[in-house]
């Protein structure tokens, strides 16, 4: 079941792995429900009983994801639980953000279809409703990227 959490008080956060793998469960099928992820996005959360350790399921479509595909990292994104299975590659996005920010507790990496042309066509990110404004400053774009690596962050130096 869900849990709504409160910024301030950091309730409703999981305490107990399993808890944070049920959450995680949901949260991949969820975003795959709702067309935010398809078979090439990822979340992650912070490991509640370890917090220099985070949880994410092995490489494989979200929306097919349960408790037995979900795999214990640590902060530099070594594979901490013995497995056969593979682990995503960009698994170091997450492990660098939870590195840097201890006040995270999770993490989702996407390429959103309805995203995806702003980060390729030189036209800038703005925002045009209030719920945006965040935005309002504009949208960094990375594109100093080598992409002879199979366009994966699959390494820190990435």
């Amino acid at each position: 079941m869900p849990m709504m959490m409160d910024l301030d008080t950091h309730e409703g956060l999981p305490k107990t792995r399993e808890e944070a793998v049920a959450q995680l469960v949901l949260a991949n099928r969820i975003l795959s429900n709702e067309g935010v992820v398809d078979a090439f996005g990822h979340v992650s959360v912070r490991h509640p009983e370890h917090p220099d350790r985070f949880l994410q399921s092995r490489s494989c479509s979200p929306e097919m994801v349960t408790g037995a595909d979900i795999l214990e990292f640590d902060l530099d994104a070594n594979l901490l639980t013995q497995t056969t299975h593979k682990p995503y590659a960009e698994r170091v996005i997450h492990s660098a953000v939870l590195k840097a920010r201890p006040d995270v507790n999770a993490v989702f990496h996407g390429h959103p279809h309805a995203v995806i042309p702003f980060s390729c066509t030189g036209v800038a990110l703005r925002p045009i409703v209030h719920l945006g404004c965040m935005f309002y400053g504009g949208v960094p774009v990375y594109d100093d990227y080598d992409v002879s690596s199979g366009m994966l962050i699959a390494s820190p130096e990435e």
